[in-house]
């Protein structure tokens, strides 16, 4: 009798002791502030018209993160009193010529998918190279043969698009560039030599 009393009070003080030590460790937490900050984020389309023909655009980072960049143009052609759309190709030529500067093809990159994207990450307060000097006609269009032509009315729609570098490459779920490896790496490549 003496050894399961002495047993019982074994196991009370044992309890007694351990359950508060168990309970402490289970409630027991530390906190500390996550600090960070987000990158003032900024690009905007900076488009100069000269007229009817000269259009130069180029993009311009405002933030303070780079950035990767692409753009487009797509252009629309009205008749004379903008009532109807008028086709930009003729016979499958097109008609209108965007006239690109000289350096393009150093500082843009034709994906495949209708978009140019900047071959360099566009650091804060910096422009990009100008993507488009102008559109013009054709040399060989001729308004006597198509004179619904005459007096049309073009808007050049460019549309511009940028993502902050990440060492994730988020940029790849957001311009949805799994199905072109050689985009991919491109845009990866400039993403890496970036951050090295």
């Amino acid at each position: 009798m003496k050894r399961t009393v002495i047993l019982v009070a074994t196991i009370l003080i044992s309890l007694i002791l351990i359950i508060p030590a168990t309970y402490s460790w289970f409630i027991s937490r530390e906190q500390k502030p996550n600090e960070f900050n987000v990158a003032n984020y900024g690009v905007k389309l900076v488009e100069v018209f000269h007229g009817w023909e000269q259009k130069e655009v180029q993009v311009s980072n405002t933030g303070e993160a780079a950035v990767l960049v692409r753009v487009t143009a797509i252009p629309i052609l009205m008749n004379y009193d903008k009532s109807e759309r008028l086709n930009t190709t003729i016979d499958g030529d097109e008609i209108l010529d965007f006239v690109r500067p000289a350096n393009f093809a150093a500082n843009w990159y034709d994906g495949g998918d209708g978009w140019y994207y900047y071959r360099h990450a566009l650091l804060p307060g910096e422009n990009t190279t100008l993507f488009l000097e102008k559109v013009v006609l054709q040399p060989w269009f001729d308004f006597n043969a198509n004179p619904e032509y005459d007096g049309a009315n073009l808007d050049v729609d460019v549309i511009m698009s940028s993502e902050i570098i990440t060492g994730t490459y988020k940029h790849e779920d957001i311009w949805d560039v799994s199905s072109n490896p050689a985009l991919k790496t491109f845009l990866r490549n400039i993403c890496d030599s970036y951050s090295a």
